[in-house]
Order: structure tokens, then sequence, then C-alpha cells
């Protein structure tokens, strides 16, 4: 195949630049090309790099023309960071992303990628640059976007907007077709998690809080101290609401005890269509290893009773459990599983969420699965008294000593989805990647 990227000749038409609802898959798509987003680094598309944003356009070609699909561009500045500014709710700030650079990313879902050209007569009309990029899922299946620079008259972007922040009085909330977060004013745990009937759900809120627990024993053994959700100090400090996703940034702090509090961490929890994940950082206030002897620390969803009657799967149990508030014989062995905890499905008529965990290599301690399914016992602070609750459970933190790991959560809601975790698992075994394809 010739290569996409060039210099194309004089305007032409822009008729054939429709924009609007893409047109249904005629085959559904596997689950993976469902849910995922893509994220490319400007590193791999050098060809635009210096291009303002403002001219690019993302495309599919469709029926015989060309479609415009939503997309984005997140700016990084010298440290990594995303460039967001701080939030206000209207008029939006402007873009502090002006031309591309190379740690910047390419943002877009993969469902809606088509397929591939095969004759240069299609170019975009009028486009200054071109370049074709290949989505695989490393199985059959590949799909197509392509990214375009045009000067003026530029056609139009886009109209669809995939995921929405709104800040309240005193909540938070992000909103797509498939699911509704809540969060209380400035906190850095949700609160209100809904499926919507547009994935399968019931629209319901399944969740009273997630629940951070952690336990700090002195070296004597005397004195235990434990901390939760409500001990974290947080500050929505910046908030970018693409098209495509949403960056949230927030400073937490946690007091740990004695005045002992851990360095403010800087975390951008990112939410798309029909994913979102908290990429964080793990580290242990300075030298409290002088005065503990251990440290333990479990995070993870807090169900209330609209979610009685779900089935959970997890790495640790793919047979599966009923979360009923009562503790069965397999639920009391699953609880006691010390296999390492990589990802959980939990699944009924009120949808469908399925999760992963994501480790920086040679992290210490252990990453087990806290499963309880169990009304009868309270687990203050919460408001549905009780617990069935699945997390995270991280053992022997004081190996971590003064260094600090990467780890990341993410969570997937799956659309419409029946059966077991056979299917969902096929996320983490054949994800979809994106990549430039190289020119000639």
């Amino acid at each position: 195949m010739q290569p996409f990227f060039r210099q194309l000749g004089p305007l032409l038409s822009l008729a054939v630049l429709p924009v609007g609802t893409k047109a249904a898959d005629p085959s559904p798509l596997p689950l993976a090309w469902q849910v995922e987003p893509m994220v490319l680094a400007f590193h791999d598309l050098p060809h635009l790099l210096g291009e303002p944003v403002a001219r690019l356009r993302l495309l599919v070609w469709e029926k015989g023309a060309w479609r415009a699909i939503p997309f984005q561009v997140d700016c990084r500045g010298p440290d990594g960071e995303y460039l967001v500014v701080p939030y206000q709710p209207a008029p939006k700030p402007e873009d502090p992303c002006g031309r591309v650079g190379e740690r910047d990313e390419l943002v877009f879902m993969a469902r809606d990628a088509g397929p591939e050209l095969y004759t240069e007569e299609h170019s975009p009309p009028g486009a200054d640059l071109f370049e074709e990029i290949r989505l695989s899922d490393g199985r059959n299946r590949t799909a197509y976007v392509y990214l375009a620079a045009w000067r003026e008259p530029r056609p139009p972007l886009s109209a669809e907007d995939y995921v929405a922040y709104r800040r309240g009085l005193d909540r938070e909330t992000i909103d797509t077709m498939y699911y509704h977060l809540g969060y209380p004013l400035d906190n850095v745990f949700i609160y209100d998690l809904a499926i919507t009937p547009a994935a399968g759900g019931n629209g319901l809120d399944l969740v009273d809080r997630i629940k951070m627990r952690t336990e700090v024993v002195s070296r004597a053994g005397l004195l235990t101290v434990t901390r939760n959700e409500d001990d974290f100090t947080t500050r929505v400090v910046a908030v970018r609401d693409g098209p495509v996703r949403v960056i949230r940034r927030t400073d937490t702090r946690l007091t740990v005890f004695w005045g002992i509090k851990t360095p403010a961490a800087r975390v951008d929890a990112l939410y798309y269509q029909c994913t979102y994940e908290v990429p964080s950082l793990l580290s242990l206030p300075f030298q409290v290893d002088l005065v503990a002897r251990d440290v333990s620390y479990r995070q993870g969803y807090d169900l209330n009773r609209n979610a009685l009657g779900m089935k959970f799967y997890s790495n640790n149990d793919p047979a599966g459990v009923t979360v009923d508030g009562k503790m069965s014989a397999e639920e009391l062995k699953l609880s006691q599983s010390r296999e390492p905890h990589r990802w959980g499905l939990l699944t009924g008529p009120q949808g469908t969420l399925f999760y992963q965990g994501i480790w920086e290599a040679g992290m210490p301690g252990q990453k087990l699965l806290y499963y309880r399914d169990d009304l009868s016992t309270p687990d203050p602070p919460e408001a549905d008294p009780g617990q069935m609750m699945f997390a995270y459970s991280l053992r022997n933190l004081l190996e971590l000593k003064d260094a600090a790991y990467r780890f990341n959560i993410i969570c997937y809601i799956l659309p419409h989805y029946a059966g077991g975790p056979e299917g969902a698992v096929q996320i983490l075994e054949n994800p979809v990647r994106a990549s430039a394809v190289p020119t000639e």
C-alpha cells in the first residue's frame, strides 16, 4: 500500500465529510473493540509534530465517504504531567495545547475505527497532511483511522461528546451513555456507580462507597492505628473535559498517625465512554518503619442493597459466587485465598463491571483479594450498614521502604454483557493496540 502521508493537491469540495452518529456495525464488535480507548503518543506520528491542534481532524472511511469521529489531543509538559487548567464551569478555559509535541497524546475510541483504504484517490479533499493509523487485536481483526490536517476552510469536527464532567454545590459527577459516577465535592473516592439501561443495567446506584481502610501496628504491638477514606483531604485542582475523556486532577493527603501525613499525592483520574482508571503512586510516609512493625491497606467497592443477587467472579474463583449479604462456604474459602488478585467481574441485571489491577514490576508486598459478603456486621463509616465488598488487600507494605511504585486499577463497564468471566478476560488477553502505519 502507498504511504498516506504526503502533500495533497488543491482544495476540493468538502461535501464528502459528513458528521454525525456512526451507522450501526452489521456484525457485533468483539468486546475489547467495544470498550477500549486508544491513546497514541505523537512521537509515533512524527510527521504531524508542530501542527496546530485546531487544524487536525480524525476520520474513518465509511460507506463511500469520509466521516469525522470524536478525538482529542491531550498535551503533556516536560515533566510528563498533563497540561490541564484549573476548573471553571463557564466559559470553558482555553485549551493549553496549541501545537502538537512529541509527548502529547491522540485519544479516540476503538469502536469508531473503520476499514482500510486501498487507493490514494480517496484522500480527504483539501488536507495538507494525512497519516494512517492501524488498530489490531493480535488476532485477525484490524481497523483504521486517518489523522489529517487542514488549512482554512476546515471541515467540521464530530458533534459527539462521549463523557461529561459536572460540578454542583456538593457533588461531582461523571456521565457517559453507559455509566454514572458520583463523588462528594472534592473527594477522591467514588460514592455512586450506576450502569445505565444503554449498557444493559437498570440505572440504580450499586455502591455504598469505595472504602479505603489502612492499619498500622506499632513496633511494640501495643497500639494499632486505623485510617479510612474520611481521613483523606482532597482538593480538585484541574479538570480537562474533552469529547473522548475527562481528566480530573486531585491533590490528596492522608493523616496516618501522630501527625504524620503522607506527601500530597497528585492523581489524574481518567474517564472514558466505557472505562475509568486512576493511575497512582504507592509509597509510605517518611521513616514510618521506625515506629511501625506492619502496615496493611485495602481499597475497593462496598456495594449497597441494590446489588443483591449479582454474581462476582475473579481469577481467585472463576466459578463465581452470589452476592446476597451472607457468607457462604464458597465465599469463606474465597476470602481466604492467598493467590495474587489480578481481576474481578461483577455482573447481573444491574449491569456489568469488570476490573484489572496493574502493578509496577518489582513492587514488593502481597496484592490479595479482600472479599466480604456480610450485611450483619457494620463497617463504618458507611451509609448502608454491613459489607458486600470486593477490594485489593495489600500486605507487608513495610517492604516498600522509601521507594514509590506505580499502580493502576482499570474499570470497564461492559455493555449488555452476559455469561461468566471467559469473555471479559479476553480484554486482557487480546487488547486492541494502535500504531502508525510506516510511510514508504
